[in-house]
């Protein structure tokens, strides 16, 4: 694959990331299961990607170390800290959702259309 489409198939969070030596969200611990095991797995994934006491708690999560970063850093390791933190809950959600639209596209029944239904 060339670069252009490379650099095409990823966000700049995900280049970001191998840039500064980090992970990447492609995590291939998939490969490993069963289907129906995969199915369970990504299931679960779609709940945790829909509970919006999770969402709610990683959004005052980063946004209480961004304050913290932004006014009460003392020096740089702080600041470093800080922002491995954040990085971290973004991974933690990005992952979460990568599953949640793997779930969706290969999982999940597709909905049955009632031509007779009233919208």
């Amino acid at each position: 694959m060339n670069i252009i489409k490379q650099f095409l198939k990823r966000d700049i969070s995900a280049l970001t990331r191998e840039q500064l030596k980090g992970i990447d969200l492609d995590v291939s611990y998939l490969e490993d299961m069963t289907e129906k095991e995969k199915k369970d797995f990504l299931g679960k994934a779609e709940l945790i990607a829909k509970n919006d006491a999770l969402d709610r708690i990683i959004n005052r999560l980063i946004k209480s170390q961004i304050d913290f970063t932004v006014k009460g850093a003392k020096d740089m390791e702080q600041v470093n800290f800080g922002r491995a933190t954040i990085n971290g809950l973004t991974l933690l959600r990005e992952e979460i959702n990568r599953l949640s639209a793997l779930y969706n596209d290969e999982i999940k029944p597709a909905e049955e259309f009632d031509k007779y239904d009233i919208l």
